[in-house]
């Protein structure tokens, strides 16, 4: 038969915690609190800030859209006027051929003769 070993008791006994003094639990608590209450400050600001920029942004953005608005009310007259001109242009130049036509028959009668 084999035998086994004795362990001793010395092993198998826990060793002893020491207690940390109060203030040094408080003090962790306290520093673990500012900790985390600067981490809020952080995240509160970060968020705040995109807030602002995208407040701004959008500003920026109902800017441009009466811009473009005015601006397509603007080509649209101009487009209108554009077409008057031309309709006007033609007329007239209808109306010179026209003179000039007749001046021609004219003189051209004229030779005739």
């Amino acid at each position: 038969m084999a035998t086994m070993p004795i362990q001793s008791h010395q092993n198998s006994v826990p060793p002893i915690k020491k207690r940390r003094p109060r203030w040094v639990k408080i003090t962790l608590l306290t520093l673990s609190a500012i900790v985390l209450l600067l981490i809020g400050v952080g995240i509160g600001a970060a968020g705040n800030s995109h807030t602002s920029l995208i407040n701004s942004q959008k500003a920026q953005i109902a800017r441009l859209r009466a811009t473009v608005a005015t601006d397509k009310s603007q080509l649209s007259t101009e487009r209108l006027q554009a077409s008057t001109e031309q309709a006007q242009a033609k007329n007239a130049m209808s109306i010179a051929l026209t003179q000039v036509r007749g001046q021609y028959k004219s003189k051209f009668a004229a030779l005739k003769v």
